[in-house]
């Protein structure tokens, strides 16, 4: 009867996690076709108000600062999701991590920009990249306990929290687009969405932030291998914005850049939401 009672537990244990992974997976995919939807639409109100340039110079700018970022990224909040058991020291030093991980992409662009703006032939690319940067260090200061959203399957939480953040960089961009027409227009939409992510991650995921390093040793064992991962994804889906925008320049990119983002809309709906 302890066997039966037993299998039917485990049973119903798995069945409920299934039923949870389905309404999680459901979640994810309205983020992506609601995030799309609104990308759409964005991109054809501003293709008529800026012009390709203004694309590719920001294209240009995020992958800069992506690659600097991909050689610190260990995905700290896999670790967390893996261990059930994960304490608060564990976070405490995930948060302080990623904070530091921000601080030091941040500095290295405000140090070498002039020289990237000098590589790639582009000096307005400068101011792009000192406000851009920013996004790593607001990215690096969000509450960690928004990885308890997945964590746990609340799915729907972490859309809300992703959609909110969206519509807002919808609405300010397009204002600012009508108003200055140029790619400022793009970067005080971004920044508008890192700032309210760093806002909505403490109202919904209440967390007070503790800067140690106690755990380093338990997250960098998992962690370490995720390095490797986000540098060959990085390498097949970004590596291209870099030669394009060395010998065609950023008008040439922003035209590709909205070709394959539009072209990739089919497979990444699907992908994406899986993974996640």
């Amino acid at each position: 009867m302890s066997g039966q009672t037993d299998d039917a537990g485990n049973s119903g244990g798995t069945g409920n996690v299934g039923r949870r992974m389905a309404k999680g997976a459901v979640w994810m995919v309205a983020v992506k076709m609601a995030d799309r939807s609104i990308g759409l639409i964005s991109t054809l109100i501003l293709a008529r108000l800026l012009v390709p340039a203004d694309f590719g110079l920001v294209a240009l700018a995020t992958s800069i600062i992506a690659i600097l970022g991909i050689w610190s990224e260990f995905g700290f909040d896999m670790a967390l999701i893996r261990d059930q058991k994960a304490s608060q020291r564990h976070y405490d030093t995930a948060w302080t991590l990623t904070f530091l991980r921000g601080v030091i992409v941040a500095a290295t662009i405000w140090i070498f920009a002039d020289h990237i703006a000098a590589f790639f032939n582009e000096p307005r690319i400068v101011p792009v990249l000192y406000l851009l940067s920013l996004m790593s260090v607001m990215e690096g200061l969000q509450s960690i306990r928004t990885v308890d959203f997945r964590k746990n399957l609340e799915l729907h939480k972490e859309f809300n929290f992703l959609m909110i953040a969206r519509v807002a960089q919808f609405v300010v961009t397009i204002t600012l687009a009508f108003l200055w027409q140029d790619w400022w227009a793009l970067v005080g939409g971004i920044l508008t969405n890192r700032i309210l992510r760093l806002g909505l991650s403490y109202w919904m995921a209440p967390y007070r932030p503790r800067l140690t390093f106690s755990e380093f040793g338990d997250l960098f064992n998992f962690s370490k291998w995720m390095v490797f991962n986000s540098i060959f994804t990085f390498l097949s889906s970004r590596l291209d914005a870099f030669v394009l925008g060395r010998m065609n320049g950023v008008s040439q990119l922003g035209l590709y850049n909205m070709a394959y983002e539009i072209s990739n809309m089919a497979t990444t709906e699907l992908v994406w939401p899986i993974s996640r």
